[in-house]
């Protein structure tokens, strides 16, 4: 993902130890999608940059349960 440091209730809340709600859409977010809902520990974290290119951050995630089936 691309780095934004003023996204303080994003990206800079993701500590290594936090717990962060995961939400994917494998079909998309149209009414009667499919939504798989989780939770995960953030274990890992590192920001990259290049002389001429954009800052980017890695995250690592290990779930911490199973995923919850629902729709939009």
């Amino acid at each position: 993902l691309l780095f934004d440091e003023t996204d303080t209730n994003g990206q800079t809340a993701l500590a290594v130890g936090s717990s962060v709600t995961l939400n994917f859409a494998p079909e998309g977010t149209a009414s009667g999608d499919v939504k798989l809902t989780g939770t995960a520990i953030v274990t890992g974290k590192s920001i990259n940059s290049s002389f001429d290119g954009l800052v980017e951050a890695s995250i690592s995630i290990q779930g911490s349960g199973g995923l919850t089936t629902t729709t939009y």
